[in-house]
């Protein structure tokens, strides 16, 4: 099994625009399934939450 630098598919993107392809990616790929990427926080939910809180009980806040 490559590493994530061997990876043949990724070999000779133009300019290394393309992020190579994680386990999990990979795995999604062969499964034919598409990953959707959340940009915003709105769109993350549960985990901008989790941080939130996390801020929250820094001392100085």
């Amino acid at each position: 099994m490559k590493g994530m630098e061997g990876n043949e598919e990724n070999e000779g993107n133009e300019a290394g625009k393309e992020e190579p392809l994680s386990c999990f990616g990979r795995g999604l790929k062969d499964l034919g399934i598409g990953q959707i990427f959340a940009l915003t926080p709105e769109a993350k939910g549960r985990v901008e939450r989790l941080w939130n809180t996390m801020q929250d009980r820094l001392p100085g806040s």
